[in-house]
């Protein structure tokens, strides 16, 4: 819920934050496949998942900044998988 809050109300509003939300939509599919393929998926996916927690915790927080920087630097990393 608040992930999507963010979305629609922080991203959504700027041309910045759009270009983020499509860039999202076209790098999920292929870092679920890259990931997915690995050896070593179910431990990427649990760092994954610590590090959208993390983000989460700055967007509850009011952190908006920070959380996108963070969102960008994982998203990057699983990218270059």
């Amino acid at each position: 819920k608040s992930m999507r809050k963010f979305r629609d109300d922080v991203l959504l509003v700027t041309p910045e934050g759009r270009q983020l939300v499509e860039e999202y939509y076209v790098i999920a599919p292929r870092i679920v496949a890259r990931v997915d393929g690995r050896a070593d998926a179910s431990v990427v996916w649990a760092e994954t998942l610590s590090s959208v927690r993390s983000i989460l915790r700055l967007i509850e927080s009011g952190r908006s900044k920070d959380a996108i920087s963070a969102y960008r630097t994982m998203a990057g990393a699983l990218d270059s998988l």
